[in-house]
């Protein structure tokens, strides 16, 4: 597959934006547009904070699936492999019904919005103990479906720039993103030493 998709790019042309930016020397790929920009590094930040619910997601609720589960009295014996699968078949189906939903609307923000309505809805509901015991699986798998917008989302984020910036923010922004789990992790066991883990993680 990966061949394959090589070699379908090798008869990809440049967009005429992009040859003609390249024609008038324009600086590309230059972190310091965005660092030396207010206005540039405020929607950079935007962007990146925008994307830390779906890390958020992965760093809480997945890695500590087990004894948040056990906080909130459930009995269910909750393994992260078996959340790990629910959540993850849940953000590709999510991915795929996030497009086409952004297709039919004709919007990006839409889906956006209605999908992380749902997810911190389905979130809030999980961490304050209201999901009953038999719908906690399923409970993953959808709030999965609702965390499913980084396709749409990354796409989002490389519109807000210029091209001279897209490649740079469509790599930067989801790597700074995903070092974001640290931060968030560290947050929760410094709260988690005051707070019950529910609360802890809903503090977060």
């Amino acid at each position: 597959m990966g061949l394959l998709l090589l070699l379908l790019r090798v008869s990809v042309n440049e967009s005429a934006l992009f040859t003609k930016t390249k024609d008038e020397n324009v600086a590309r790929g230059d972190v310091r547009l965005i660092l030396q920009s207010p206005k540039q590094l405020w929607k950079f930040l935007m962007c990146i904070l925008a994307g830390m619910s779906i890390w958020y997601m992965v760093a809480l609720l997945l890695t500590f699936a087990p004894e948040l589960a056990q906080a909130l009295g459930y009995t269910q014996d909750i393994k992260v492999g078996q959340i790990m699968i629910l959540v993850s078949s849940g953000m590709t189906v999510g991915g795929i019904a996030c497009g086409v939903l952004g297709q039919m609307t004709n919007s990006r923000k839409i889906p956006m919005v209605i999908f992380w309505a749902v997810s911190t809805t389905g979130i809030a509901l999980l961490l304050t103990g209201l999901i009953p015991q038999h719908w906690l699986n399923p409970t993953y798998f959808i709030i999965g479906i609702f965390s499913g917008i980084q396709p749409l989302y990354f796409l989002s984020v490389a519109e807000q720039f210029g091209t001279n910036l897209r490649a740079t923010v469509a790599t930067a922004a989801p790597n700074i993103m995903r070092a974001s789990t640290v931060p968030i992790i560290a947050s929760f066991m410094w709260l988690k030493e005051s707070y019950a883990p529910p609360t802890a993680a809903l503090m977060v």
